[in-house]
């Protein structure tokens, strides 16, 4: 009953302000303001929301949060632990870099790419994929 309340409160505090992925004890894996796709080992989310820039993966306590460029699918490969993220390079023109800022307490990080001074990732805008990596 408790797992039936949080789930409510999830998907009407989540609307349009993010994508949140969470493995339910009851129902599995869900995604709300994505698409989901799972398989033995990865768990893929197409994002769907208007924010395109934030996603949550509850099982990790990951939180990713773009302040340029848009993420367009997140795998998660259950077995290893990695991330992969595929950015909208549409916008390449534009914007120069994606800036995804990565909380620290998660434990992920993204090897190859400098961080700037506010702690975010700076990537390429026509960057397709990048993977994050479990440290911690």
């Amino acid at each position: 009953m408790v797992y039936r309340a949080i789930t409510v409160l999830v998907l009407w505090l989540c609307r349009n302000s993010g994508t949140y992925i969470i493995e339910h004890p009851e129902f599995g894996w869900l995604a709300f303001s994505g698409n989901l796709k799972a398989d033995k080992n990865n768990i893929e989310v197409a994002i769907k929301t208007a924010s395109k820039g934030r996603v949550f993966l509850a099982k990790e306590n990951l939180w990713l949060t773009s302040d340029a460029g848009e993420i367009e699918t997140f795998t998660y490969n259950q077995k290893d632990k990695t991330v992969l993220l595929n950015f909208n390079t549409s916008q390449s023109a534009i914007v120069p870099n994606i800036l995804l800022n990565i909380n620290p307490e998660s434990g992920y990080e993204i090897e190859g790419f400098n961080k700037d001074k506010y702690n975010r990732y700076e990537i390429p805008a026509n960057t397709n994929t990048v993977k994050l990596v479990k440290t911690k």
